[in-house]
């Protein structure tokens, strides 16, 4: 797996997440960084939490017949490359997780705890803060100003 990040300081963090291989997309020709990691082979599936803003560097980097499973777009209209993506074959699925049966999400609930109890998720932590501090919580996820996760802690809010 190749995880793209926004900033050369992002890498270390996806590769501590489970990543194989990570690109900061700040620079210059993020596709041809991206090949660098397969030998310059295309890759079979994208999942993508940019469509807006990375579907020419999606288009470049899949092969015929590739797949981008995108969740998240900046954009709520986004331009779509209709004779690149056909000329190639891309399948584009857009996911919204509530759309998904209900047994699915419950099975992906069961697999992240797994993961997490077996500590094989790691995700750095900007902040932690009691349920009464949710309003802060949101502006700190909602401005981007927190590097990591942002945590509401139920059981601190239980003992104040």
């Amino acid at each position: 797996m190749i995880a793209t990040v926004r900033n050369p300081g992002q890498v270390e963090q996806a590769l501590a997440a489970g990543a194989h291989h990570a690109v900061d997309t700040a620079g210059d020709d993020v596709a041809a960084r991206i090949l660098e990691h397969t030998g310059g082979e295309p890759i079979d599936r994208v999942a993508e939490l940019a469509f807006d803003a990375n579907i020419a560097t999606d288009l470049e980097i899949l092969r015929y017949g590739g797949v981008i499973a995108t969740y998240a777009t900046g954009a709520a209209e986004p331009r779509i490359p209709y004779w690149p993506l056909g000329f190639k074959n891309i399948t584009v699925r857009f996911l919204s997780n509530d759309d998904f049966p209900e047994p699915a999400n419950e099975a992906a609930a069961a697999d992240l705890t797994a993961a997490l109890v077996a500590g094989d998720l790691r995700y750095p932590i900007a902040a932690r803060l009691p349920l009464a501090e949710i309003a802060q919580a949101h502006e700190l996820t909602e401005h981007s100003a927190a590097r990591g996760r942002v945590v509401l802690d139920i059981e601190a809010s239980r003992s104040s």
